[in-house]
């Protein structure tokens, strides 16, 4: 699987537990923590180099997959970017698991969006329930992932160099762009003043959902789904050497690592 490293870490514990191999195909994006731990999983790490014509490295990893499948039809492909179990799991699961757990549903939900599965899933599953729930798909600058014009993106696990094969209109009431400062300052204010180890595309939904809720005080209820930790981001958004080479500005008394 092409993988920025979450779910290709995921499929490495899964491949280990069925006794077959996996192959990770990743970029420079993927944050060196992320690739130790895939190669501790057992999985063989293939690095594309190559950007593609869109800025970004997705495009790049998809042709290196093809042509992976080409050389060896051992190789089975999961293609988390047009699978309809991708959205399909969201919908039966996650949805109404959050659901069940929340006293009431909430009244806006934020979700980052890379495939766009996750966002599709959960929308689709709060739609066919008739909630009322405002759903904000949350993007980094720079990504297609919604047919914006591609650009140079720094962090792994949120945004795309293509548009979504899951993201429709209907799904979505509003769709907010956060840029890499606004990331790590997040990830950064949440672990000093909770205690909670956002990962990237964690702090990109918080740092969306508090501009929002700053234009938007009708909502009381607010959830973000934050589905990494930042242990695989020691290296990007909580060091400052690596804010700075990407033309961030780390905060005074942020807490990041040189």
């Amino acid at each position: 699987e092409s993988t920025s490293g979450n779910l290709g870490v995921a499929l490495a514990s899964m491949a280990r537990y069925l006794g077959v191999g996996f192959t990770a195909v990743v970029d420079p994006l993927c944050t060196a923590e992320s690739r130790s731990r895939l190669r501790d999983l057992g999985a063989r790490v293939v690095m594309v180099e190559e950007a593609d014509r869109a800025g970004g490295y997705l495009l790049s990893r998809l042709a290196k997959v093809r042509e992976l499948l080409e050389t060896d039809d051992r190789y089975v492909w999961g293609n988390q970017y047009e699978s309809r179990r991708n959205p399909g799991i969201h919908r039966e699961m996650t949805g109404p698991e959050i659901l069940g757990q929340m006293p009431i549903p909430p009244d806006a939900l934020f979700a980052a969006v890379s495939t766009g599965g996750t966002f599709a899933g959960l929308s689709q599953c709060f739609r066919e329930r008739g909630l009322a729930t405002r759903m904000v798909a949350v993007d980094i600058s720079g990504s297609a992932a919604y047919g914006g014009p591609p650009g140079k993106r720094y962090l792994s696990g949120i945004g795309a160099s293509r548009p979504s094969s899951f993201l429709t209109d209907d799904l979505i009431d509003h769709y907010l762009y956060v840029d890499v400062d606004e990331t790590a300052r997040y990830c950064r204010k949440v672990l000093r003043e909770a205690g909670i180890h956002l990962g990237a595309s964690s702090g990109a939904v918080v740092a969306a959902c508090v501009r929002h809720l700053g234009e938007n005080p009708d909502i009381t209820d607010p959830l973000c789904i934050c589905a990494d930790g930042g242990e695989k981001y020691e290296s990007t958004v909580y060091s400052d050497r690596w804010l700075e080479t990407v033309g961030g500005v780390p905060q005074p008394g942020g807490g990041g690592m040189r």
